[in-house]
Parts: C-alpha cells; structure tokens; sequence
C-alpha cells in the first residue's frame, strides 16, 4: 500500500487487505493528485485516518486488531510525513516509475553548483541573524521555483520523468542549504 493511497483511499484497512502496491491503481492515484499537494486537505486527511485508525479504538476487538491499526498507524504517518515534504514527495513519485534519487546523485550543472557553493559559503560567513534570514528568503524563492518545476514536470503526458528527478536533485541541494540556515546560530 502506498502513501496516496494511505491518505487519500476512503478505506485503508480494505485497501491493506487488497495486498501490497497495486502498480496500475498507484498510477491513478498520482494522476488525480500530482505533485502538488493541498497541504491543508493533507492535514485534514492525516487526523481522519489517525483518529479512525487509533489502537485504542480497537482493544475490544483483538490483540490482531489492535497490532493492524499499529501498523496502519505507522504507515499513515509515514505518508503523511513523505507527502508533505516537497523533498520526499518528489523521491517517493520518482521511485514508483522506478527513477529512484540516489544519495550519490549529484548536480551535473556546473553553474548551479558554483550557486550552491556560493549560498553555502556565505550562509557561513553570515554573522548575524538579518543576514541569516536574508539568504534563507533567498532559498526559498528557490525552492518555491523548483517545486513549481517538479508541479509542471509531474503533470505532462506522460510525465517529465528525467527532468524531474534532475530538479529533485537540485531540490536536495537547497533543502540541504535552508537545513543548515535554520540550524545555524549567531
């Protein structure tokens, strides 16, 4: 069972009793929601599914029972956590047409790495908190225009599978740069 359907099926027990990943439905699912995801309407979805699928609800039905809302539990969680972060979401669409990231996957744009470099270097160099938050805006104009790129690149027919995992792998770099900015202390 994947992550949309853990939050956007009506039932995630039938959906769990249906069996493990069902390719052609997963495929359904990330057409009629793409990349782009209503983070709101995630939320609401996540505290339905946590809110119906609480162990507790099920003490009085079996120790079988109480370990499966564990289990869907879990996976709800993981799936909400997967699909709210543009970063996972965009690894977890990838890795479902078998165009997984890889951790050794690196950027091939010499341009934007020197960009990268450059923001890193100075988010290091950066020696007070105005200076600090200056750069993280600009990342997160940067973030923004990529996620908008990977929006564009899921929704094509057939999707801009290529493109968008090179755009995940530059999405890696940003996000590994607004990591360290909200991590650094002046």
């Amino acid at each position: 069972m994947s992550h949309h359907s853990v939050l956007y099926l009506s039932s995630p027990i039938a959906a769990s009793a249906r069996g493990p990943f069902d390719l052609p439905k997963e495929l359904e699912q990330l057409k009629a929601h793409g990349f782009g995801v209503d983070k709101k309407e995630l939320r609401g979805n996540w505290l339905q599914r946590q809110s119906a699928l609480h162990p507790d609800k099920f003490g009085s039905k079996g120790e079988q029972a109480v370990h499966l809302a564990r289990e869907l539990s879990g996976r709800v969680n993981e799936a909400y956590a997967v699909l709210g972060d543009d970063l996972r979401r965009a690894e977890y669409i990838l890795s479902i047409y078998a165009k997984d990231t890889q951790e050794t996957d690196k950027l091939d744009d010499p341009m934007l790495l020197m960009e990268v470099l450059e923001a890193r270097e100075e988010l290091e160099e950066a020696e007070s908190q105005e200076e600090i938050d200056r750069i993280r805006s600009l990342n997160q104009e940067k973030v923004s225009e990529i996620t908008q790129a990977l929006t564009a690149a899921f929704s094509e027919t057939p999707p801009k599978l290529d493109e968008a995992k090179v755009l995940a792998v530059q999405l890696k770099y940003w996000m590994g740069l607004e990591k360290a900015a909200k991590d650094k202390v002046v």
